[in-house]
Formats: structure tokens, C-alpha cells, sequence
């Protein structure tokens, strides 16, 4: 059950299981704390364990508590344990859900627009795209090792077009999570509040993308047999 305080939504654990639900759970949000309280609420009951690429920790602004293991690999938040998410300290089987906001451009699609707004504003991977799915492949291999059968990885995404070519990122990431062991168990789409429109094109190719995706995935087998 989500309910609202001082503006915002939150979810109240346990609630989806027992209660009878009082609003809708929508697969498409204009919010993002909207998104995130209704999704985390109806997949791990309100909480997040680890969070692997935490940042300023900008989704435990309103609707989630911070996780209990918060790290990234260059940490910006009191609390965050420097860490590359493809080697994580933790046992096997550790925890039970896990956010995984990565970077969702490379480096030689940013080198190309060195004065794009997205090049300044978000992190990149080096290299190729061919490197950024390596990368994704490589922190879900990892991500699978930490959490417990039937843990829950929560996966931020974006497609892009680039050099004329639209990048389905989101099916390269389902495709790569199967191949590692997950079951696809959710998608949610948010939609962007910020729009901003290239003036200088001479023809369009392609749709402009102004949204993106949560992924929800899910360990195979059940915790403790």
C-alpha cells in the first residue's frame, strides 16, 4: 500500500501481501519517487539492501530509506564504501535486493558531443558500446553472486541513438541478465519532466527518446533450498 506524506509517496513494507491495495501499481510514472516507492513496495517490500552505484544517493531523498551497504566507485555520500561494483566486498549470497544505476553512456559516444548536455551531465564508460555491455555483463555476473536465490536486482537503463542507430540498451540488458541466471520479473518506464530540443538538425532518423527504464530481476531458485 502507497500512502502520502508531506507530498510525496512512500511504500509501507509487507503491506502488497496482506492488505487489500489502495492504489494501482502503474508500469509508467512521471515520478521518479513515485516510481521507485511503488516498485520497491511491490517487489522486496519496501526495501532496498545494497545499493552498488549509489552516487549522492538521489533516490533516498524522500520515499526509500538509505540501504544498509551503499557503495560506488567513487563515493559522493557519507556512508558509501568505495567499491567497483564488478568486484564487490561481500559473501556470496549476502543480500537480498540491490539497485543498479549505471552509466548508460560510453566514451566515444559522449567524445562526439563534448558540448551535449547528457556529456556533461552523466558519467561514461570508456570506450566502445561493445565496452559498455561488457561492463553490464560483467556487474550482473556479480550482482548474481551477492544476492540470495529469489533477491531482486533493480536495474536502471537507457536507449540512445548514436551515430544514426538506435541502441535497444534495455533488450541487450534483458538478454544479458537471462544469460546470466536472472528472471525477468518487472519493467517500469519514467517518463523525462526535462525535454530539450536539438534546433540544429538538418533531418531526424530517428524518435527523440525522452524516457527510461527499471528493470526488475530475479534471482533463480528460492533462499535457503
Amino acid at each position: 500500500m502507497l500512502r502520502r506524506r508531506r507530498g510525496e509517496w512512500y511504500a509501507r513494507a509487507g503491506s502488497y501481501s496482506k492488505k487489500k491495495m489502495t492504489r494501482l501499481v502503474k508500469s509508467v510514472y512521471d515520478d521518479q519517487d513515485e516510481l521507485l516507492a511503488s516498485m520497491v513496495g511491490l517487489h522486496s517490500g519496501g526495501v532496498i539492501e545494497c545499493d552498488v552505484t549509489c552516487g549522492r544517493g538521489m533516490f533516498y531523498r524522500y520515499t526509500l530509506e538509505p540501504p544498509r551497504l551503499m557503495f560506488d566507485i567513487a563515493p559522493r555520500r557519507r556512508g558509501v564504501v568505495a567499491a567497483d561494483v564488478r568486484w564487490l566486498p561481500l559473501s556470496d549470497a549476502a543480500v537480498g535486493s540491490v539497485m543498479f544505476d549505471p552509466p548508460f553512456l560510453y566514451g566515444a559516444f559522449t567524445a562526439r558531443r563534448r558540448d551535449s548536455t547528457m556529456a556533461k551531465k552523466y558519467s561514461t564508460v570508456p570506450g566502445q558500446i561493445k565496452d559498455l555491455v561488457e561492463f553490464y555483463v560483467e556487474a550482473m555476473a556479480e550482482i548474481y553472486r551477492v544476492l540470495h536465490p529469489g533477491g531482486i536486482l533493480y536495474f536502471k537503463c537507457q536507449d540512445i541513438v548514436d551515430g544514426r542507430h538506435n541502441a535497444f540498451v534495455h533488450v541487450m540488458i534483458h538478454d544479458m541478465a537471462r544469460a546470466v541466471g536472472f528472471r525477468p520479473r518487472d519493467l517500469f518506464i519514467l517518463l523525462a519532466k526535462s525535454r530539450p530540443i536539438q534546433y540544429n538538425l538538418y533531418k531526424q532518423v530517428h524518435a527523440r527518446k525522452y524516457h527510461c527504464y527499471f528493470w526488475v530481476f530475479e534471482k533463480r531458485g528460492r533462499h535457503g533450498g
